[in-house]
């Protein structure tokens, strides 16, 4: 574990993603971004697992980026 690593809040993710922060928020709760509950209002993020994510999101086919939301906003509307 990287004890120094500073760790980010969600307006600095938003910033650096080029989100707004319910952006960040939403991909948060449906589990698509790594962070960390604090407490009931305060939640980070690694910088590290930030980059690790984005890569990840790189390296997928964009028709299974898009199947793999469609399916997360399809089973939870049911």
């Amino acid at each position: 574990m990287r004890d120094s690593e500073p760790l980010l809040t969600t307006r600095e993710v938003a910033e650096l993603l080029g989100l707004s922060t319910s952006s960040v928020l939403r991909r948060y709760r449906n589990g698509d971004l790594p962070g960390y509950r604090l407490g009931s209002n305060v939640l980070r993020f690694r910088p590290s697992e930030i980059e690790a994510w984005i890569d990840e999101c790189r390296s997928r086919p964009a028709s299974a980026t898009v199947t793999s939301l469609q399916l997360k906003r399809d089973s939870g509307a049911r």
